[in-house]
């Protein structure tokens, strides 16, 4: 199985499956989600251009999903930029996204939370160069 939003480095991209993965590796604090407040979530491997001519969201390849942002890649603006450009593209809020691995990487790994892998594959399709799976 590729990168991309399911597998890869074998993060489950359902949140009832992420939050136990998470906790193991100390990725999520105890207590810092609410039992009550189950929610659809999956995990997307990015491959991030900082300082480009322009911010866009260019579609999956080669199993991640290659994003451009206009920030330097210095305290955090990249990061920022990308998290903002992602909500933005997705519908979602900025809250609702966070960098799991790779915060000082081009390579990293996005936690969406609210949307389902399905739904982040038919707003994101149309900019694909190819298929996801």
């Amino acid at each position: 199985m590729g990168k991309g939003i399911q597998g890869g480095w074998g993060f489950p991209y359902n949140i009832t499956d992420w939050v136990p993965f998470a906790l193991a590796r100390g990725l999520l604090a105890r207590g810092s989600l609410n039992d009550n407040h189950a929610t659809t979530s999956c995990i997307i491997h990015v491959r991030v251009q900082p300082r480009a001519s322009q911010s866009r969201v260019t579609g999956f390849r080669d199993g991640a999903l290659r994003v451009s942002v206009t920030a330097p890649p210095q305290d955090g603006r990249a990061n920022a930029a990308l998290l903002g450009l992602l909500a933005d593209t997705l519908g979602i809020a900025k809250t609702s996204l966070s960098i799991v691995r790779g915060s000082t990487s081009r390579d990293k790994v996005v936690a969406v939370e609210g949307l389902a892998a399905g739904d982040i594959q038919r707003i994101l399709e149309p900019r694909s160069h190819s298929p996801m799976a």
